[in-house]
């Protein structure tokens, strides 16, 4: 499946994070390129910049991994990276949403969070209410699935990186001053160019003592 693919992406995210501190198939429906019926970011949303990205999905910078149950239930299945640094958790209750959180085995801190609407159209909008009201997912956290390049670059300024694949997927990171925080957009053709995964990556200064 499609979702599958954000390892490479993400393993990317740690290794670049780590040096700067040191397909499925879709559903087809309806047109949901409707702006009004978008989540707004409101005035109290603190991630209007990247290094304000400590929160998502109802995680903290340095949560660990005794509260992923309490935020996002039980999950799906799971299994560690090759070099069994990470735990990979995955959580599939909402079809054509899937969620990743990977925790460090070490120090057992939640090290990545990750989601992303695999969904077509009017379904897009469907799947993500769904996916809203199943986590728990707020508003400000909302507000990036559905946006287009410039909708995100608009808010968060210029990325630290930004690639177009051969498949014209739109690949926008942004690594925080400091190093500890990275965001990572990706935005689909298919998907009438608008942003469907979200991928926050945190680093810590005690990557390996815990």
């Amino acid at each position: 499946m499609r979702f599958k693919g954000v390892a490479t992406i993400l393993l990317f995210a740690l290794v670049c994070g780590y040096a700067c501190q040191n397909g499925s198939e879709k559903e087809l429906g309806a047109n949901f390129n409707d702006k009004d019926s978008l989540p707004k970011m409101g005035e109290d949303c603190s991630n209007r910049e990247v290094k304000n990205f400590i929160n998502f999905l109802n995680f903290r910078y340095g949560d660990k991994e005794e509260l992923l149950t309490a935020k996002l239930g039980p999950m799906t299945n799971g299994n560690f990276s090759e070099d069994s640094t990470l735990f990979m958790y995955y959580y599939l209750r909402v079809p054509r949403v899937p969620i990743q959180v990977w925790v460090d085995a070490n120090t057992n801190k939640v090290r990545t969070v990750f989601m992303e609407v695999l969904s077509l159209e009017e379904n897009f909008k469907i799947d993500l209410a769904t996916a809203v009201n199943q986590y728990k997912i707020q508003q400000c956290d909302q507000f990036w699935f559905g946006r287009t390049s410039a909708e995100i670059k608009d808010q968060l300024g210029e990325p630290t990186s930004e690639v177009v694949t051969k498949d014209f997927v739109n690949e926008i990171t942004y690594l925080s001053e400091d190093g500890k925080i990275m965001v990572a957009f990706k935005v689909y053709p298919e998907q009438e160019n608008q942003c469907s995964s979200v991928a926050v990556t945190w680093f810590y200064d005690d990557l390996i003592d815990g």
